[in-house]
Order: structure tokens, then C-alpha cells, then sequence
């Protein structure tokens, strides 16, 4: 291998680590992991499979376990999007938190829909419907931060 295959190589390797979409995939992917631990945290050990009457209804532990992970998530995966991937936005901290909230918050519907889709029609398990649904949805997350959440000023180049 030459000098200069491998200078080419270590650019490239370069351009992917310090790409945006990289970093987004460790912020996603660390907020993720603390998603996931805390589910499977909470459905089999903090609400160890009951469910919970709330009126007329019965609250099954997917639904607790889903909130509470999520939050972890959403916090752990902000702060580092914020400080880490999109450095460059131009909006004030509380605006990029409350639209953050905003996407989240249609992740949030879209992993649960299709949680329920995964168990109920296909008879899949929670943990692995939980990480099949947020696996599935992170594209559309990164798009929807990169253009909505932490917005960057588009500059005119003369």
C-alpha cells in the first residue's frame, strides 16, 4: 500500500467521524442505549409486567416504561446533539429544547405505533419491538433536528 492510499484512507475516515451524520448516530445511538437500559429496566424490574387500572382502563407496563425511558433519552440525546452535533445552529438554548420536545414528541407517537403494530401482529416481545420501532425511525429524527431543531443560517458564498 502507498503513502498516498493511505492518506486517502485516513481522510475519508476523517470526513465520516467529523461528518454530521456520524455524530449524530453517537448522540442517537449514546441517548438510545440509555433508552433502551431504562426500559428494560422499568418492564421487567420496576413495574415487573403488571398492569395498572386507570379508570375503566388497564395501564400495561409498556406504557410507564416507555415514558420514563423515553425521557431519559430525549435528555441524554439533546444535550449531546446540542453540544456535540449541531454546534452551529443559530437559535437560543430554550427554543432548540422546546422544538427538540416538538420532534420528540412525533417520535414518541411513531415509535409507540409501531411497537404496538410489532407485538400485536407479528407477535414480537416488547424489548425487541421497542428497539426494532427506535431503530427504525432514527433517519427521520436526524432530518427533522438537522432542518427543524437546530436550524444553521444557510450563508451566501461570493
Amino acid at each position: 500500500m502507498s503513502n498516498s492510499d493511505s492518506t486517502e484512507k485516513y481522510l475519508l475516515l476523517r470526513k465520516i467521524y467529523e461528518g454530521q451524520l456520524f455524530r449524530y448516530g453517537v448522540a442517537a445511538g449514546s441517548g438510545f442505549l440509555m433508552d433502551q437500559i431504562t426500559y428494560l429496566i422499568c418492564y421487567y424490574f420496576l413495574f415487573a409486567e403488571k398492569e395498572f387500572p386507570l379508570g375503566t382502563w388497564m395501564i400495561t407496563p409498556r406504557v410507564p416504561s416507555l415514558l420514563i425511558s423515553f425521557s431519559v433519552g430525549l435528555v441524554v440525546n439533546f444535550s449531546i446533539s446540542k453540544y456535540f452535533v449541531f454546534k452551529s445552529s443559530f437559535l437560543r438554548g430554550r427554543t432548540q429544547f422546546f422544538r427538540f420536545i416538538h420532534v420528540t414528541i412525533i417520535i414518541f407517537i411513531l415509535n409507540y405505533v409501531m411497537m404496538r403494530f410489532l407485538e400485536d401482529h407479528f407477535g414480537l416481545e416488547s424489548g425487541i419491538s421497542r428497539f426494532v420501532a427506535a431503530a427504525s425511525i432514527s433517519l427521520l429524527s436526524f432530518f427533522l433536528h438537522k432542518s427543524y431543531t437546530f436550524k444553521v443560517r444557510n450563508e451566501v458564498t461570493h
